[in-house]
């Protein structure tokens, strides 16, 4: 929804945005000084703003989501704090779809570079490795997997307290890992609220998984029987936000993308076509019979 100044006009993305050329002479409003403290400061939020308290955008952590989503994908596109595409592969370690360890960690640079591609051997007796989903087998972990505090500190290392982490649901592998703002990086930016599409005929938005996303918006449709991989889906969700980045300003493209990636028939996800894997829920929606709660 577009916002309005106080004198009735739509406002001025220009003006909202730290400056406007036009100055008095522009057609859009420029009473909205007081709104501004809800437009979250892309420079905090990025790790720093040196205008400190004298800053006229908000340093709100609770700030509306979508003004954060706004100020972080302007920070990427800016390139004002190193971004990184992170993902973890689980394996699990009991019959709930709760009962999970991570077994594989994969970040990925803007330029798709590997930084770092480790194995993790849980701590827990592993009830199922998951395989046709995660890739991971019992060999491969004996063979390369280390402790998950070792694991950790090398994801430390290599990521600035100023990064920028996204991927898809990406808050649930910083948690799986214990990594915390700001002492590991500076901001989160989830890709599942970016693709979202209002489905008029549910009146509701529709939200789709990378394998969906990949297919529409890539062209990367995910081959039968080929597993997913912590450093490949990382590489996927940082193409994802390239490819949206890219058509963001452009409505016609953006609206093309939209219907495709609403109508093109969804692939059923491996929970779908498993509801129970080895003897282990794997947390579908519809067909949860451990009755765990559900990740967020």
């Amino acid at each position: 929804m577009a916002a309005f100044g106080s004198d009735g006009r739509p406002a001025c993305r220009h003006f909202l945005a730290g400056s406007c050329m036009h100055g008095e002479a522009c057609r859009f409003s420029h009473a909205v000084v007081d709104t501004r403290k809800r437009v979250p400061c892309r420079h905090f939020f990025a790790g720093g703003c040196r205008n400190g308290e004298s800053c006229p955008y908000s340093h709100d952590l609770d700030a509306p989501s979508e003004s954060r989503e706004h100020a972080l994908l302007a920070v990427v596109e800016a390139r004002t704090a190193p971004t990184f595409a992170l993902d973890v592969e689980c394996v699990a370690t009991g019959p709930t779809h709760r009962d999970r360890a991570v077994a594989q960690i994969g970040l990925v640079d803007e330029q798709l570079r590997v930084v770092l591609n480790l194995f993790v051997k849980p701590k827990a007796p592993v009830v199922s490795y998951l395989t046709p989903l995660t890739g991971i087998t019992r060999e491969l972990i004996d063979s390369q997997g280390i402790a998950i505090e070792e694991a950790v500190a090398a994801l430390k290392t290599r990521l600035p307290v100023s990064a920028v982490l996204v991927g898809t649901n990406v808050g649930q592998d910083a948690t799986w890992l214990g990594l915390k703002t700001p002492s590991d990086f500076a901001s989160l930016l989830d890709l599942s609220p970016l693709f979202k599409v209002w489905d008029p005929a549910r009146r509701k938005f529709a939200y789709f998984g990378q394998d969906h996303l990949a297919k529409c918006w890539l062209g990367h449709p995910r081959p039968p029987g080929v597993s997913h991989d912590a450093v490949g889906d990382a590489a996927t969700s940082m193409m994802l936000l390239h490819a949206f980045l890219t058509v963001r300003r452009d409505p016609a493209r953006l609206a093309m993308l939209h219907h495709a990636t609403l109508n093109t028939p969804r692939d059923p996800s491996f929970a779908a076509r498993h509801p129970v894997f080895e003897g282990v829920c794997q947390g579908n929606l519809q067909t949860c019979k451990c009755n765990a709660p559900h990740f967020l």
